[in-house]
C-alpha cells in the first residue's frame, strides 16, 4: 500500500502487552545496531517462539461481557468455579490454556508454569496486572523465586483489561535461546 516492501517488513507479535513492546524494543535496537532487516526479522522469530504469556482472572464476569463467554458458559463456568488459564498460543489467539476449578488451583498451576518456561533460563520476564498491586506483588515475588531472574511489572493496558477485569495475573516469560 506504501510502495515500500523494500523498507517496511510487517512482523506480527502474535502476542499483546510486553510480549508485543519487547519485540518492539529489540527491533529499533538492532535497526540502531546497523542490523539488517532480515537479522532483525529472523531474531523476533525466535523471541516470539520462545514466549509465552498466561493469564488467570478471578471472574468469568469480565469474558462474558466482553463477548468471550455464552451466558450458559458464564453461568456453569460461575456454578463450578472455573478459573481458566488463558494464554496466546503459537497462532496468537487469546485461548484457554487450561481450565481449572477455584482461584488456589489455578494460581499453583501458573507456578508450574512459570517454573516450566523458566528451567533453561530466562531473557526477560514481566507480570501483567490491572489493578489488584498487593496480589500482583505477592505473585511477582514468587515468580522471581521460581525464575531466580528478576521480573519487572506491566500494568495491563485497557484494551486486554477490559475484557479481563481487574483482578487477573499475567506472566510473560521469554526464555533463554538454547
Amino acid at each position: 500500500m506504501l510502495g515500500a516492501e523494500d523498507r517496511i517488513t510487517v512482523v506480527d507479535s502474535l502476542e499483546s502487552g510486553y510480549g508485543e513492546a519487547y519485540l518492539g524494543h529489540t527491533a529499533k535496537k538492532m535497526a540502531d545496531a546497523g542490523e539488517s532487516r532480515v537479522e532483525i526479522v529472523r531474531a523476533l522469530a525466535d523471541i516470539r517462539s520462545r514466549t509465552r504469556t498466561y493469564f488467570i482472572m478471578e471472574s468469568l464476569k469480565w469474558l462474558f461481557h466482553g463477548g468471550r463467554l455464552t451466558g450458559a458458559q458464564y453461568f456453569v463456568g460461575s456454578v463450578i468455579k472455573l478459573n481458566p488459564i488463558v494464554w496466546f498460543d503459537e497462532a496468537g489467539r487469546m485461548t484457554s490454556y487450561d481450565k481449572t476449578r477455584t482461584i488456589k488451583v489455578a494460581k499453583d498451576h501458573m507456578r508450574q508454569l512459570v517454573a516450566d518456561c523458566g528451567k533453561n533460563g530466562v531473557e526477560a520476564a514481566t507480570l501483567h496486572w490491572p489493578d489488584n498491586l498487593n496480589e500482583a506483588q505477592g505473585f511477582h515475588a514468587e515468580m522471581e523465586e521460581i525464575l531466580q531472574a528478576p521480573v519487572s511489572y506491566t500494568k495491563l493496558s485497557c484494551v486486554l483489561g477490559v475484557h479481563t477485569g481487574p483482578d487477573l495475573l499475567g506472566p510473560c516469560i521469554i526464555m533463554k535461546a538454547s
